[in-house]
C-alpha cells in the first residue's frame, strides 16, 4: 500500500502534463512569429512542412500571386535571412 500512496503524487503529475495544451505548429503567415529568423543562414532554418513559404534570392523572378498565408524570405548572396514578409 505503501509505494502505491507514494507514487500517486507521480501520477497526478503525468496526468496534468498530458491535460496542458499543446503548441500547434503555425500554418499561416505571422512576420511576428518568424521575425527572430532575420539574421540567420537559411541553411540553419527549419520550418513546419505546413506553412506555405518560400526562399526569394536577389534579383531572381518571382510569381506575383498573392498568397496572405505564406510565409516569404528574403535572403542575400550568402544565404542570410534579411527581410521576412507575408504574401
Amino acid at each position: 500500500m505503501r509505494l502505491r500512496a507514494a507514487s500517486m503524487p507521480l501520477a497526478i503529475i503525468g496526468l496534468t502534463a498530458a491535460c496542458q495544451p499543446q503548441p500547434t505548429p503555425l500554418t499561416s503567415c505571422s512576420t511576428s512569429a518568424h521575425q527572430s529568423l532575420v539574421g540567420k543562414n537559411i541553411g540553419d532554418v527549419s520550418l513546419p512542412e505546413s506553412l506555405p513559404q518560400r526562399v526569394i534570392i536577389p534579383d531572381s523572378v518571382i510569381r506575383q500571386d498573392m498568397n496572405p498565408r505564406r510565409l516569404n524570405i528574403h535572403v542575400d548572396d550568402k544565404g542570410w535571412i534579411t527581410r521576412i514578409s507575408c504574401g
